[in-house]
């Protein structure tokens, strides 16, 4: 898949736009949504605010990178490889179960947007890095 495929701009596009969207919430919304909460609650919006920025730092390194390939910068090999690959990461790639009626809504919907984009790079890294090893 080349980074200026029609489907990798969309994918990126998404990730872009998901990014503004959670810098926007844990500038603007997010201190709002943890005012008069217990203590409990707002450490677990904090842990699940730390979740979505993980799993989108792992997606934007992973853009960034297959964009870098298809400059010619670094390999197609390399821009797949394990210092760009979307980790198999337990905590990245679960799904918000415990408490979850207790979490603001913008931040359940900023989860679960996450994860999908996540768990999808992830398999887009996969279909990438075979592409690439078996040209090599």
């Amino acid at each position: 898949m080349a980074a200026n495929s029609v489907f990798f701009k969309k994918t990126y596009d998404e990730a872009v736009e998901l990014l503004v969207e959670t810098r926007n919430y844990i500038t603007y919304m997010d201190p709002a949504a943890k005012d008069d909460r217990p203590a409990l609650e707002r450490l677990q919006i904090s842990a699940e605010t730390m979740r979505v920025t993980a799993r989108l730092a792992q997606v934007m390194a992973w853009m960034l990178a297959q964009k870098a390939a298809a400059a010619g910068e670094i390999s197609a090999l390399e821009a797949s490889g394990p210092t760009f690959s979307v980790p198999d990461d337990p905590t990245c790639l679960a799904e918000t179960e415990i408490g979850a009626d207790d979490l603001p809504a913008r931040l359940v919907q900023l989860l679960s947007r996450s994860r999908r984009l996540y768990v999808r790079v992830r398999h887009l890294n996969a279909m990438v890095r075979e592409a690439a090893t078996s040209t090599q």
